[in-house]
């Protein structure tokens, strides 16, 4: 059976509602053209706070409130994921729990994000928590409190932090002050970085000012 086809056609279809995708949805609400947001989750991930998720600090659905509470009611949404896309025929398909549908539109932006990177070592995608999305954060939440409820297991008192840009020195903090306030002593934390310091990406009186918080605070590494 052939895909249903939804009318109308859109002039705009953004794939994605994270930062890029409703920044381009909440500007276009300010013309007369017709938009329609595809996106796998229907959410809007603020991902700078994921850590606060992980840490038990924000509910997840704090930082991820419906795409379409945070957009202009001129913006249409609808919760699927993009299976295809002819450009020739400028048509979208996607899937949601309704079936497999067809649209049509004038212009295409794709925003669908970034996901985790392994460097060439996927195998490690099993073996560690990424901390990309909500359910990832949920995850690593989970953990946590598994472990701080094991005082005496010496495997649930180490954290290896591969990153220390912000998130992971964000994480690094967090964690460091649930070992203060479980009275947790033994919980060794080691920042990573492949560049030799910590939030790279700034440098300078930040850098430095970030590596001695969190060597105060008891963080190794870096």
């Amino acid at each position: 059976m052939s895909p249903q086809v939804s009318t109308p056609q859109y002039d705009v279809i953004v794939v994605g509602s994270g930062f890029g995708g409703v920044a381009a949805a909440r500007r276009l609400a300010r013309s007369d053209k017709s938009v329609l947001v595809i996106s796998a989750a229907a959410q809007y991930l603020f991902q700078p706070l994921l850590y606060q998720v992980a840490t038990g600090v924000l509910d997840a659905d704090t930082i991820s409130p419906a795409a379409s509470d945070v957009l202009s009611d001129r913006i249409t949404v609808v919760e699927g994921r993009v299976t295809a896309v002819d450009p020739d025929a400028h048509c979208v398909t996607y899937r949601s729990e309704d079936g497999e549908r067809q649209v049509g539109y004038s212009s295409l932006i794709a925003a669908t994000g970034a996901s985790q990177s392994y460097f060439g070592r996927d195998e490690y995608a099993h073996r560690t928590f990424a901390l990309k999305t909500r359910d990832d954060a949920v995850r690593l939440r989970e953990q946590l409190v598994r472990n701080f409820a094991r005082p005496d297991d010496r495997a649930a008192s180490n954290y290896v932090i591969v990153g220390a840009g912000a998130t992971g020195v964000e994480l690094a903090g967090e964690i460091a002050g649930l070992a203060k306030r479980h009275q947790r002593a033994d919980v060794t934390i080691t920042l990573v970085e492949g560049v030799d310091d910590v939030l790279p990406a700034y440098g300078g009186r930040l850098s430095r000012y970030a590596r001695h918080s969190l060597e105060k605070a008891g963080v190794d590494g870096c």
